[in-house]
């Protein structure tokens, strides 16, 4: 198995919005637009992903 920092996908928005449907259940609908950067954390303590907000991103 490998092991990946980062996994960049490029779809519509259509399937950002069921990707973090599923990665963020219960919460509500995220407003979506194509051609945006979302970034999702892993985090393995609770082995779930997590939106990173803006003021949060470290692309270093």
């Amino acid at each position: 198995a490998q092991s990946f920092r980062r996994i960049g996908v490029s779809t519509h928005g259509a399937m950002v919005r069921q990707l973090m449907k599923h990665a963020l259940p219960g919460s509500p609908p995220a407003p979506v637009r194509n051609a945006t950067l979302y970034v999702l954390r892993y985090e393995r303590v609770t082995d779930r992903l997590i939106a990173v907000e803006r003021e949060n991103l470290d692309l270093d």
